[in-house]
């Protein structure tokens, strides 16, 4: 899933990393210094997840990650 932060946290790190702890979740990548991909635990329902991202006031926004492929 990829997630967006909005930084205005007085510390953002410990913010996004606490918040992906909670979910079960692991940073994968850094896409950006406000953007990452990251993996949640296999046990718990993408969906749910990111609708419980999304509550966080320091998350933008956070999605699904697609993979998107030609025909």
């Amino acid at each position: 899933m990829l997630e967006r932060y909005k930084y205005k946290s007085s510390s953002p790190e410990k913010a996004r990393v606490d918040l992906n702890k909670r979910l079960g979740g692991k940073t994968r990548k850094i896409i950006a210094k406000d953007t990452e991909k990251v993996t949640i635990d296999p046990s718990r329902d993408l969906e749910t997840a990111i609708l419980e991202l999304k509550k966080d006031p320091i998350v933008e926004y956070a999605e699904p990650n697609y993979i998107l492929e030609g025909v």
